[in-house]
């Protein structure tokens, strides 16, 4: 969602540059905005996350706030009119981190970040065994022993 949303945004600013080029005096704009100006936003809005290891932003989340702010004043600095942040209700929740540490092969402690999805496992530092499915299809579950177990899947977002 998080770069659905500055490919958008990136895109829309790509776009006021291809009208500010037209137009080299543009009434509509205070600046004329380049290719840099829009990657620069983009990546200010990218690191604007809930988790520190992955950057998910959260629907309703602090994040997700401080991001749709941002988005607002500079649409305003670059001279856009009638710009609004319109309140609306969604079902939220914060996911602050998740991972998953495991002991490698030379006897040091890693950990696996791991993206935020919604899920009733609560844990404290206790051991489970961990099972991996791959992409998580039905095909992938054949012949796997999951009972009692987190079941570890492969998800790209961006592809997927």
């Amino acid at each position: 969602m998080k770069k659905a949303l500055a490919v958008c945004l990136a895109a829309l600013l790509a776009s006021l540059c291809t009208v500010a080029t037209a137009q080299t005096t543009s009434p509509l704009l205070l600046i004329e905005p380049s290719v840099d100006f829009a990657m620069q936003v983009t990546q200010t809005i990218a690191d604007m996350g809930d988790n520190p290891d992955v950057g998910n932003r959260s629907s309703g989340s602090e994040a997700e706030r401080q991001a749709a702010a941002f988005i607002q004043q500079t649409m305003e600095e670059i001279g856009l009119s009638n710009v609004t942040a319109d309140a609306f209700t969604s079902d939220n929740w914060t996911f602050n981190r998740g991972r998953v540490y495991y002991t490698d092969e030379t006897g040091a402690q890693q950990f696996l970040p791991l993206g935020g999805f919604a899920t009733n496992l609560t844990t404290d530092m206790q051991e489970v065994k961990v099972v991996y499915a791959g992409r998580g299809t039905e095909a992938d579950y054949d012949g796997l022993d999951v009972q009692g177990k987190v079941v570890l899947i492969d998800i790209n977002q961006a592809e997927d």
